[in-house]
């Protein structure tokens, strides 16, 4: 008997989702876009398909105390977030 959870870790179900450094590439095309062109995304981006809200620590496994900073920051962003999707105009 295995003892391999990865069927109920959330982050393994994710798509094609790039995870840790393999999303420093998309962070830095978001970086260089336009405020225009930025909002004109964000306006057309469903809340299920959140950026911030798919996000997990980096700097320590995700639930650890070490990761409490950046768990904290990335809450932020999701609420900051959700209120950019889900507020007209």
């Amino acid at each position: 008997s295995g003892n391999n959870n990865n069927n109920n870790n959330p982050s393994s179900a994710s798509s094609s989702t790039p995870r840790g450094l393999a999303a420093i590439p998309l962070l830095c095309a978001a970086a260089a876009e336009s405020r225009p062109a930025y909002l004109r995304r964000l306006s057309q981006t469903p809340l299920e398909a959140a950026w911030w809200k798919r996000q997990e620590p980096l700097c320590a496994a995700p639930g650890s105390l070490g990761a409490i900073p950046e768990t904290v920051l990335l809450m932020m962003a999701r609420f900051l977030e959700h209120l950019s999707l889900t507020t007209p105009g």
